[in-house]
């Protein structure tokens, strides 16, 4: 018999950007971390969008995936933007409490950019025409507060004002404006940032293996555990049919973070917690929600 799956997802993978150009908005990427790269650099979010309702914390750019809609002449540019909460005791709960989701449409002609498509093998640092919204010179949410002393840099609050003090001290004072600009040392508030690249899922066979052998694939986050937490989780795991049928179609590709198969089906991790289609609640002009993607990290 045929095992063989047909498979109409895209996966995501993480890659290190040689150019941080390639990331700007005016080349419409997909990313994870740093910065979002807004779509629409003039209607930008405010940080009051962003406040984790488990813990009130601010949440945090997780990453974005330029998903352009060939049907809908209003979406010929869309992307959609994920943002986190950073505090792990707020994922217990397993509801959406610390997690935000958004979707920036435009149609090809708009105010931002050009009719035709960039040039990929000229890059530029430009980010595009229009009239842009101040950013918070931390996180890239609408910047509503100016530091007083420089009158340049931008922030979305005083806690990211506070934040950022010791890396813009050392040129508050200065003249030059783009030495305001310029990244200072790395800031752990954000995540690393890279691109993501998106290939076509291969075709697989979709075999039987044993539970043992699919609880030690050779994932990212099996090399996180020794050989007994590896039999443990083995024993854990016998009969959760769901998890194994995840384990196994991860594994052919272990690096992938995205999954993409807009109005498919989720692949679910594990038979618990699946929602019923009650829990997931229409859109705010009555239609039923579809899935797009969901994130493997």
């Amino acid at each position: 018999m045929d095992n063989t799956v047909e498979s109409s997802v895209d996966l995501g993978f993480i890659e290190k950007c040689s150019d941080l150009c390639r990331l700007n908005r005016c080349y419409f990427p997909s990313k994870l971390g740093g910065k979002p790269a807004w779509l629409d650099p003039k209607h930008i979010p405010s940080v009051e969008d962003f406040i984790c309702q488990s813990c009130l914390k601010q949440m945090v750019f997780l990453l974005q995936i330029y998903a352009p809609d060939g049907n809908n002449d209003k979406a010929f540019h869309r992307t959609i933007y994920v943002f986190c909460c950073k505090t792990g005791s707020c994922y217990e709960h397993g509801d959406n409490q610390p997690i935000k989701v958004l979707r920036c449409n435009l149609p090809r002609k708009n105010d931002f950019y050009s009719y035709n498509p960039p040039d990929y093998d000229n890059l530029s640092s430009s980010e595009g025409r229009g009239n842009i919204a101040s950013l918070c010179h931390v996180c890239g949410l609408a910047g509503t507060k100016t530091c007083s002393q420089c009158k340049v840099i931008n922030y979305c609050g005083k806690e990211h004002q506070r934040i950022d003090w010791k890396f813009h001290k050392p040129f508050c004072v200065e003249s030059d404006t783009e030495l305001h600009k310029k990244p200072g040392k790395e800031r752990t508030y954000l995540f690393s940032e890279n691109e993501i690249i998106i290939e076509a899922e291969e075709d697989f066979q979709d075999e039987d293996k044993n539970v043992e052998s699919n609880a030690k694939s050779k994932t990212a986050a099996a090399s996180l555990f020794d050989e007994n937490d590896l039999q443990e989780f083995a024993g854990m795991c016998k009969e959760d049919k769901q998890f194994l049928k995840f384990q196994r179609r991860i594994s052919h590709e272990p690096e992938q973070i995205i999954r993409y198969d807009r109005r498919g089906k989720p692949l679910w991790c594990s038979d618990n917690f699946i929602p019923q289609a009650s829990d997931i609640p229409p859109c705010l002009c009555g239609s039923e929600r579809v899935y797009e993607f969901q994130i493997c990290i």
